[in-house]
Protein backbone atom coordinates (compact mmCIF):
# COMPACT_ATOMS: atom_id res chain seq x y z
CA UNK A 1 0.00 0.00 0.00
CA UNK A 2 2.82 2.39 0.81
CA UNK A 3 4.54 1.87 -2.32
CA UNK A 4 1.00 1.56 -4.57
CA UNK A 5 0.99 -1.29 -5.54
CA UNK A 6 -1.68 -3.42 -5.07
CA UNK A 7 -2.52 -7.43 -5.25
CA UNK A 8 -5.16 -8.04 -8.19
CA UNK A 9 -7.37 -10.36 -7.04
CA UNK A 10 -6.44 -13.76 -8.33
CA UNK A 11 -8.89 -16.57 -9.76
CA UNK A 12 -9.90 -17.99 -6.20
CA UNK A 13 -9.90 -15.04 -4.53
CA UNK A 14 -14.24 -14.83 -3.42
CA UNK A 15 -13.99 -11.31 -2.82
CA UNK A 16 -12.10 -8.71 -4.32
CA UNK A 17 -10.40 -5.40 -2.79
CA UNK A 18 -13.07 -3.25 -5.19
CA UNK A 19 -15.80 -4.63 -3.45
CA UNK A 20 -14.54 -4.02 -0.36
CA UNK A 21 -13.36 -0.60 -1.25
CA UNK A 22 -16.91 0.25 -2.75
CA UNK A 23 -18.86 -0.89 0.31
CA UNK A 24 -16.77 1.20 2.61
CA UNK A 25 -17.36 4.18 0.40
CA UNK A 26 -21.63 4.04 0.33
CA UNK A 27 -23.92 5.50 2.74
CA UNK A 28 -26.66 3.87 4.26
CA UNK A 29 -29.39 5.48 6.50
CA UNK A 30 -31.66 2.78 8.73
CA UNK A 31 -34.99 2.98 8.64
CA UNK A 32 -37.28 1.88 11.02
CA UNK A 33 -38.46 -1.64 9.69
CA UNK A 34 -34.05 -2.37 10.10
CA UNK A 35 -33.56 -5.02 12.32
CA UNK A 36 -30.30 -4.56 14.88
CA UNK A 37 -28.65 -7.57 14.53
CA UNK A 38 -25.02 -8.58 16.87
CA UNK A 39 -22.28 -11.34 15.19
CA UNK A 40 -20.34 -13.08 17.50
CA UNK A 41 -17.48 -15.07 16.61
CA UNK A 42 -16.51 -16.93 20.17
CA UNK A 43 -12.84 -17.24 20.65
CA UNK A 44 -11.46 -20.88 20.42
CA UNK A 45 -8.23 -21.15 20.87
CA UNK A 46 -5.13 -18.85 22.35
CA UNK A 47 -4.15 -17.13 19.30
CA UNK A 48 -7.59 -16.48 18.45
CA UNK A 49 -9.74 -13.47 19.35
CA UNK A 50 -13.62 -12.98 20.27
CA UNK A 51 -15.13 -10.45 17.58
CA UNK A 52 -18.75 -9.09 17.91
CA UNK A 53 -20.17 -7.22 14.96
CA UNK A 54 -22.85 -4.88 15.46
CA UNK A 55 -25.21 -3.99 12.22
CA UNK A 56 -28.17 -1.87 11.63
CA UNK A 57 -29.89 -2.67 8.50
CA UNK A 58 -27.58 -2.86 5.45
CA UNK A 59 -25.03 -0.58 8.06
CA UNK A 60 -22.61 -1.69 10.07
CA UNK A 61 -21.74 0.03 13.22
CA UNK A 62 -19.52 -1.51 15.26
CA UNK A 63 -16.47 -4.53 15.88
CA UNK A 64 -15.24 -4.96 18.86
CA UNK A 65 -12.68 -7.39 19.62
CA UNK A 66 -11.13 -8.46 22.51
CA UNK A 67 -9.17 -12.05 23.83
CA UNK A 68 -11.42 -13.16 26.48
CA UNK A 69 -12.16 -17.12 27.22
CA UNK A 70 -14.62 -16.42 29.69
CA UNK A 71 -18.17 -17.44 28.74
CA UNK A 72 -19.78 -14.64 31.62
CA UNK A 73 -17.17 -12.04 29.96
CA UNK A 74 -18.31 -12.61 26.41
CA UNK A 75 -21.88 -12.34 27.66
CA UNK A 76 -21.21 -9.15 29.36
CA UNK A 77 -19.93 -7.52 26.09
CA UNK A 78 -22.65 -8.73 23.82
CA UNK A 79 -25.02 -7.09 26.59
CA UNK A 80 -22.92 -4.25 26.59
CA UNK A 81 -23.27 -3.69 22.36
CA UNK A 82 -27.15 -4.58 22.76
CA UNK A 83 -27.78 -1.79 25.23
CA UNK A 84 -25.22 0.67 23.00
CA UNK A 85 -27.39 0.02 19.83
CA UNK A 86 -31.25 0.69 21.83
CA UNK A 87 -31.64 -3.43 22.10
CA UNK A 88 -30.73 -6.17 19.54
CA UNK A 89 -33.39 -7.71 17.57
CA UNK A 90 -31.35 -10.46 16.69
CA UNK A 91 -28.01 -12.02 18.15
CA UNK A 92 -26.11 -14.52 16.10
CA UNK A 93 -23.41 -16.83 17.61
CA UNK A 94 -21.25 -19.41 16.12
CA UNK A 95 -21.93 -22.05 18.38
CA UNK A 96 -19.05 -23.71 17.34
CA UNK A 97 -16.69 -24.42 20.64
CA UNK A 98 -17.63 -22.58 23.25
CA UNK A 99 -20.23 -20.72 21.57
CA UNK A 100 -22.70 -23.30 22.64
CA UNK A 101 -22.12 -21.79 26.33
CA UNK A 102 -22.52 -18.10 24.98
CA UNK A 103 -26.32 -19.19 23.16
CA UNK A 104 -27.10 -20.59 26.53
CA UNK A 105 -26.15 -18.03 28.51
CA UNK A 106 -27.55 -15.47 25.86
CA UNK A 107 -31.22 -17.09 26.38
CA UNK A 108 -30.98 -16.72 29.89
CA UNK A 109 -30.22 -13.15 29.82
CA UNK A 110 -33.03 -12.93 27.75
CA UNK A 111 -35.57 -14.41 30.19
CA UNK A 112 -33.97 -12.04 33.03
CA UNK A 113 -34.63 -9.01 30.41
CA UNK A 114 -30.83 -8.00 30.56
CA UNK A 115 -31.84 -8.61 27.29
CA UNK A 116 -35.02 -7.55 24.98
CA UNK A 117 -37.15 -10.26 25.45
CA UNK A 118 -38.36 -9.58 21.62
CA UNK A 119 -34.32 -10.38 20.93
CA UNK A 120 -33.72 -13.42 19.09
CA UNK A 121 -30.94 -15.44 19.87
CA UNK A 122 -29.45 -17.87 17.27
CA UNK A 123 -26.89 -20.54 17.36
CA UNK A 124 -25.09 -21.65 14.15
CA UNK A 125 -22.61 -24.25 12.92
CA UNK A 126 -21.22 -23.28 10.41
CA UNK A 127 -19.57 -26.37 9.46
CA UNK A 128 -23.24 -27.50 9.18
CA UNK A 129 -25.55 -28.28 6.09
CA UNK A 130 -27.24 -26.15 4.11
CA UNK A 131 -31.12 -26.28 4.28
CA UNK A 132 -33.58 -26.38 1.20
CA UNK A 133 -34.90 -22.79 -0.14
CA UNK A 134 -37.49 -24.42 -2.22
CA UNK A 135 -39.71 -26.32 -0.49
CA UNK A 136 -40.38 -30.30 -0.36
CA UNK A 137 -40.57 -30.35 -4.18
CA UNK A 138 -37.09 -29.09 -5.04
CA UNK A 139 -34.80 -31.33 -7.12
CA UNK A 140 -31.86 -29.75 -5.55
CA UNK A 141 -30.56 -29.16 -8.87
CA UNK A 142 -30.47 -25.17 -8.40
CA UNK A 143 -30.63 -23.85 -5.01
CA UNK A 144 -28.72 -23.05 -2.13
CA UNK A 145 -28.08 -26.78 -0.85
CA UNK A 146 -26.62 -27.35 -4.24
CA UNK A 147 -24.69 -24.34 -4.33
CA UNK A 148 -22.89 -24.56 -1.06
CA UNK A 149 -21.40 -27.47 0.58
CA UNK A 150 -22.12 -25.75 3.87
CA UNK A 151 -23.32 -22.82 5.72
CA UNK A 152 -20.12 -21.12 5.79
CA UNK A 153 -19.80 -21.36 2.52
CA UNK A 154 -23.39 -19.95 1.66
CA UNK A 155 -23.04 -17.35 4.23
CA UNK A 156 -19.58 -16.53 2.45
CA UNK A 157 -21.74 -16.36 -1.18
CA UNK A 158 -24.00 -14.36 0.64
CA UNK A 159 -21.52 -11.94 1.82
CA UNK A 160 -19.90 -11.28 -1.68
CA UNK A 161 -23.11 -10.41 -3.42
CA UNK A 162 -24.35 -8.02 -0.75
CA UNK A 163 -20.53 -6.47 -1.28
CA UNK A 164 -20.88 -6.71 -5.10
CA UNK A 165 -24.52 -4.73 -4.69
CA UNK A 166 -24.51 -0.93 -4.73
CA UNK A 167 -27.11 -0.73 -2.64
CA UNK A 168 -25.57 -3.52 -0.30
CA UNK A 169 -23.63 -3.58 2.73
CA UNK A 170 -21.51 -0.90 4.07
CA UNK A 171 -18.67 -1.74 6.06
CA UNK A 172 -16.44 0.23 8.82
CA UNK A 173 -13.89 1.79 7.21
CA UNK A 174 -11.02 -0.34 8.75
CA UNK A 175 -7.77 -1.90 7.31
CA UNK A 176 -8.71 -5.48 8.63
CA UNK A 177 -11.80 -5.61 5.71
CA UNK A 178 -9.06 -4.73 3.37
CA UNK A 179 -5.84 -6.76 4.25
CA UNK A 180 -8.61 -10.00 5.06
CA UNK A 181 -11.40 -10.52 2.69
CA UNK A 182 -9.59 -10.12 -0.56
CA UNK A 183 -7.45 -12.99 0.93
CA UNK A 184 -10.16 -15.58 1.51
CA UNK A 185 -10.44 -18.07 -1.37
CA UNK A 186 -12.71 -20.48 -2.39
CA UNK A 187 -12.78 -23.72 -4.60
CA UNK A 188 -15.53 -25.84 -6.10
CA UNK A 189 -15.74 -29.53 -5.08
CA UNK A 190 -16.89 -32.96 -7.41
CA UNK A 191 -20.62 -32.14 -6.56
CA UNK A 192 -20.08 -28.47 -8.29
CA UNK A 193 -20.36 -26.92 -4.64
CA UNK A 194 -18.23 -24.05 -3.27
CA UNK A 195 -16.18 -24.82 -0.36
CA UNK A 196 -14.19 -22.22 1.58
CA UNK A 197 -10.86 -23.03 3.28
CA UNK A 198 -10.45 -23.81 6.47
CA UNK A 199 -9.51 -21.30 9.48
CA UNK A 200 -6.55 -23.73 9.64
CA UNK A 201 -5.44 -23.94 6.29
CA UNK A 202 -6.10 -19.87 5.99
CA UNK A 203 -3.73 -19.25 8.94
CA UNK A 204 -1.02 -21.68 7.72
CA UNK A 205 -1.33 -19.89 3.69
CA UNK A 206 -0.96 -16.04 5.27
Amino acid sequence: KILGKFPKASADCLIPLGYVEESQLRVYWPTQMDRKIIGADIARFGSDSTVLTGLYGKKQLSRNEFFKFDEIEVVGEIIAMSKEMGGADIIVVDETGLGGGVVTLLKDAVKNLDIPKKCEIRGVHFGGGVNCDQGEMCDHKDCDKSRYVNLKARMFGLLQKDLKDEKGLVLLNEAIYADELPTIRYRFNQKGQMVIESKDDYKKRT
